[in-house]
């Protein structure tokens, strides 16, 4: 057996579970927005923040993760400025980000995808790989 084939079998449970997660989750959000030249004049968009907050909600539970989902949009914020432009956010910007955060999610703007649509898309993908 090799290493991939091992990797299917084997999960990593609770906290290392979600720290794996996060952390792809925080690279592909990282590989999106890298090309961008002027991304730091990007820090406090709306469609920036609600891309991450978008993410976070479509792939923690909060029944099996104890970290606050808030707390996981503005660390993957943080690490995508710092890894393209080495720029991080002040503490006013951070407040800022938290209530925007709030705002968004009272006017109902973080969706949850439907179950349906994840497994149309699947679906979808299956094909193309295989017959296209």
């Amino acid at each position: 057996m090799d290493i991939d084939s091992i990797f299917e079998f084997v999960e990593p449970k609770n906290q290392m579970d979600e720290t794996t997660l996060f952390a792809n989750a925080n690279e592909r959000f990282y590989q999106k927005y890298k090309n961008i030249s002027n991304l730091q004049e990007y820090k406090l968009n709306l469609d920036f923040i609600r891309h991450a907050c978008n993410i976070v909600e479509n792939l923690y539970d909060k029944t099996s993760h104890k970290t606050s989902k808030k707390t996981l949009v503005i660390e993957m914020l943080k690490n995508c400025l710092l890894k393209v432009k080495n720029v991080n956010y002040t503490e006013d910007e951070l407040k800022i980000i938290n209530q925007t955060i709030e705002s968004l999610h009272s006017q109902g703007k973080i969706k949850k995808i439907r179950v349906s649509k994840r497994f149309l898309k699947g679906f979808i993908n299956f094909f193309l790989k295989y017959l296209g």
